[in-house]
C-alpha cells in the first residue's frame, strides 16, 4: 500500500518534467520503491557527480577577470570560484587551497599595475599564497583601494567668464 502511495506522490511531483522519464517504466506496478532508485541513481549518481565536477572545473577554467565591469565585478568572479570549490568538495575533490590561488590569479586578466602588484605581492607572501580567503582578501582590497585613488571624476580646468569668452 505504501510503495502505491509513494509512486503516487512521486509521480504528482514529476510527471510534467524531466524526472518523469526516469519513473515512467514502473508506472504500471506502482513501485514507488524503485520509483526513487531511479530516481536517485540518475541525480545522484555517479554519472550526475562526474558532470557536476565536469562543470565545476570548467567553471573555474573559463572565469576571466579583466576589471570590474557593468555586470561583471570582481566579487562575481570570487563567486564562480567558491561555488565551483564547494561542488568540488560535495564530491571528495579536495582541492589544496595552493592550487585554489593559483587558479584565481591565472584568471585574473586585469593588466592595471594594482592588479599585478597584488598577483605579485601574493605569490611572493606564503600566508597569501597558501590561503585562498586570504589572498581574495588582499585582490579586494588593493582592487578597490585602486578604484578609489584612480577616481576619474577630474576637473580639466578653472576659470571665470568675463563675457567676451576669456577667462
Amino acid at each position: 500500500d505504501d510503495n502505491g502511495r509513494v509512486f503516487d506522490f512521486l509521480k504528482s511531483w514529476t510527471l510534467n518534467g524531466p524526472a518523469w522519464t526516469w519513473m515512467r517504466a514502473f508506472n504500471l506496478t506502482r513501485n514507488g520503491r524503485a520509483s526513487w532508485q531511479a530516481l536517485v541513481n540518475h541525480f545522484e549518481g555517479d554519472a550526475q557527480r562526474d558532470r557536476v565536477k565536469d562543470h565545476a572545473y570548467a567553471a573555474i577554467a573559463a572565469a576571466k577577470y579583466y576589471g570590474d565591469r557593468k555586470k561583471f565585478t570582481f566579487e562575481t568572479y570570487v563567486t564562480i570560484h567558491q561555488d565551483s570549490y564547494a561542488d568540488l568538495s560535495q564530491y571528495g575533490e579536495i582541492i589544496s587551497e595552493e592550487k585554489r590561488v593559483r587558479d584565481l590569479l591565472q584568471g585574473i586578466k586585469d593588466n592595471s599595475a594594482a592588479a599585478n602588484a597584488a598577483k605579485g605581492t601574493i605569490l611572493a607572501t606564503p600566508t597569501l599564497r597558501n590561503s585562498f580567503d586570504n589572498a581574495v582578501a588582499h585582490l579586494a582590497t588593493t582592487l578597490q583601494l585602486n578604484t578609489s585613488i584612480n577616481d576619474t571624476r577630474n576637473i580639466s580646468s578653472t576659470g571665470t567668464y568675463n563675457g567676451n569668452n576669456r577667462g
